[in-house]
């Protein structure tokens, strides 16, 4: 690596972006509509984390107090967890919080760091399709035998449904952001996640 590369990584300039797959008007409507899914995905969780709450106190309280019976809520609050679980994959896939090896990558030259970039997405998608598929067809399978939950005989497919569900919300971030380019990931990612160095001050004292 040159002085000049090393310079430029532990500064936290950003390489040139990789070319877009979209225009630049079509692009803001992909990195608008990822944000929009993102947002959807926070109000959801926020749906089912409260409602996971609510249930487990209530099975808690009913245990003190006798005339109730609220211990069938847990199916609930246990349904809900792989929703959680999974819609929270996503939404930490648009904020770039998944583990990831930067450093080596962004200490690479550009073309090389480009290509390493394009194969990461290729990978992760095809795991997220893999997700989607092997989750769908277990849905289909107990939809067709009909099993339900103990308690409540909630319809065990319904939890089932988060896996493809949450991994197809994954693979429209993923999409989105290599139709809008490099530019939209940085920005739903913000550059302290992808830089962690901060940039240098002009008297060569860090910031």
């Amino acid at each position: 690596m040159t002085a000049q590369s090393k310079n430029t990584f532990l500064s936290g300039e950003k390489k040139p972006d990789r070319k877009q797959w979209l225009g630049r008007p079509a692009a803001q409507i992909a990195e608008r509509l990822n944000r929009y899914i993102f947002y959807v995905e926070k109000m959801l969780l926020f749906a089912a984390m409260a409602t996971m709450m609510v249930c487990m106190n209530c099975v808690i309280l009913s245990r003190y107090i006798q005339p109730l019976s609220l211990g069938h809520l847990s199916d609930v609050a246990v349904g809900l967890i792989p929703w959680v679980g999974l819609l929270g994959a996503s939404a930490a896939l648009y904020r770039g919080r998944h583990i990831g090896m930067v450093l080596l990558r962004d200490a690479l030259p550009s073309s090389i760091s480009n290509a390493a970039r394009m194969v990461s997405d290729v990978v992760i998608l095809s795991f997220l399709m893999m997700l989607v598929w092997a989750g769908w067809g277990l849905v289909e399978r107990q939809i067709v035998s009909g099993v339900t939950t103990s308690a409540m005989e909630i319809p065990r497919f319904l939890v089932t449904l988060s896996l493809p569900v949450g991994a197809g919300l994954a693979i429209l971030h993923q999409l989105l952001f290599m139709f809008a380019g490099e530019k939209s990931r940085m920005v739903a990612v913000g550059e302290e996640a992808e830089h962690p160095f901060p940039p240098a001050s002009p008297n060569g004292q860090p910031d």
